[in-house]
């Protein structure tokens, strides 16, 4: 029997990645998108750093918190207003600044020259006083 040629072959399909020229559309499209996302960035990184900054002040602010508390409990006090009231003793020459909160004198010194002179007014002021009552 004469040998006769066979040609066989076997095809399949498949797909594979492979370099592929751009279109004009497409090299356009591509530009459009790169444009976008560079401004989405920018706004991205820009959004981060108030975040960031915010975050920062807020952490600051608890930090200040903290260190404030601390020197209360370290002190067993803090600052506060206080109802507090001036006396002059005359007969001691004496000013005086007392807490009404406990009574307690916290401040004290000698009466100066214009203090004096109040009590002269207020002598003066009582004399008046008691002579006008006489008169009436």
């Amino acid at each position: 029997m004469p040998k006769t040629k066979t040609n066989i072959r076997k095809q399949d399909k498949f797909k594979k990645l492979l370099s592929v020229s751009l279109t004009e559309k497409e090299l356009l499209d591509c530009g459009d998108r790169m444009s976008a996302l560079l401004e989405d960035l920018g706004n991205e990184k820009r959004d981060q750093t108030n975040v960031k900054a915010e975050m920062k002040a807020r952490a600051t602010q608890m930090e200040a918190e903290i260190a404030g508390l601390a020197t209360k409990i370290q002190r067993k006090a803090e600052l506060r207003n206080v109802e507090c009231e001036s006396q002059i003793d005359f007969d001691k020459e004496l000013y005086q600044e007392i807490r009404l909160d406990t009574g307690k004198v916290f401040f004290e010194r000698a009466i100066n020259e214009e203090e004096r002179q109040e009590r002269f007014d207020l002598i003066r002021k009582e004399i008046v006083s008691c002579n006008t009552r006489k008169l009436n």
